[in-house]
């Protein structure tokens, strides 16, 4: 009996440790396939690398976050600039992508870049905007010095989704911009999170919980990353551009976000809703009223009158 029973205890611990070991490893991989580093379509990207060389005379640069991360960028020149732009890309997107959006800014010297975990960057996560505002803070500084601007030529973050959450923390800790144009940014990440895992009605909810902690035990305080109180620390005009239909961040978030900054009477806001379109494809959609509005709003940035 003794022998029996001192069996089942040790299939039952064999049975509990491969439990947690299998756990592990799914988690691990569903970790890795989330927000492990991603590359996108390589042949793809080469050929809008190309293509951006060949129409805006873009140069291939690199640089580095202001935590040693290398990034890898593309830096355009005007001749006689209006002003400088640094662009940001959203979640698994890379600076190719932002690519459509240079004719907005034909005007202007231009900064694209991969954030970390993303294209030719280093990093092997994406923190969905915590550590790349960090990113930003450096792509500015580099653009800075990499480009020659006149005294009274504004310099402006254009972000997208995550870019434009990642601008927005960066901008609330000090870098230093005459604007933001933020299209389809979240104003919780830790909102984004809890609306992306209700799909999953199924998994319990302490095991969600369990799952969360140990993100932020691995990759650090993520799901702090809270626009809603950084937009209390800016002092610069803001143009907001969200879809009507957008399913995967409410425009409930540039509403709230909005409100918070007119609240602060701070800085100079506008809201532009397009109509209904996919998460951050307004611009793909819309392009004419895409390019009226962002048009409008440099204008007014680079004149210095209030929105």
């Amino acid at each position: 009996m003794k022998n029996a029973h001192r069996g089942f205890i040790a299939t039952g611990v064999v049975v509990i440790v491969s439990s947690i070991l299998v756990f592990c490893l799914f988690f691990f991989l569903m970790l890795r396939l989330t927000l492990g580093h991603h590359a996108g379509n390589q042949d793809r990207r080469g050929k809008v690398r190309a293509l951006l060389q060949r129409v805006y005379g873009a140069q291939e640069v690199s640089f580095s976050s202001f935590d040693g991360v290398t990034l890898a960028g593309l830096l355009i020149k005007h001749p006689r600039p209006k002003g400088t732009v640094v662009l940001c890309h959203g979640y698994k997107h890379s600076k190719e992508l932002m690519g459509r959006y240079c004719s907005l800014f034909k005007n202007y010297n231009m900064m694209l870049f991969d954030f970390r975990g993303a294209g030719q960057s280093g990093g092997f996560f994406s923190s969905i905007g915590y550590y790349e505002s960090e990113d930003v803070k450096a792509a500015i500084a580099f653009a800075r010095s990499a480009v020659l601007q006149q005294e009274g030529q504004p310099f402006i973050v254009f972000g997208v989704s995550m870019g434009a959450a990642a601008a927005l923390k960066a901008v609330s800790e000090g870098a230093v911009v005459d604007g933001l144009i933020l299209d389809s940014p979240y104003a919780s990440l830790a909102h984004i999170v809890d609306q992306s895992v209700q799909h999953f009605s199924a998994v319990p909810r302490p095991v969600i919980t369990f799952l969360c902690s140990s993100l932020q035990v691995l990759l650090g305080p993520i799901l702090t990353m809270n626009p809603l109180e950084y937009i209390k620390k800016i002092t610069v005009p803001v143009l907001f551009i969200h879809a009507s239909s957008d399913s995967i961040t409410n425009p409930a978030h540039s509403v709230c976000l909005f409100r918070n900054l007119v609240r602060q009477r701070r800085a100079a806001a506008s809201l532009w809703f397009s109509p209904p379109a996919k998460h951050a494809y307004s611009f793909v959609s819309y392009p004419r009223q895409y390019q009226d509005r962002v048009a409008r709003f440099l204008q007014k940035v680079q004149s210095g009158f209030a929105l």
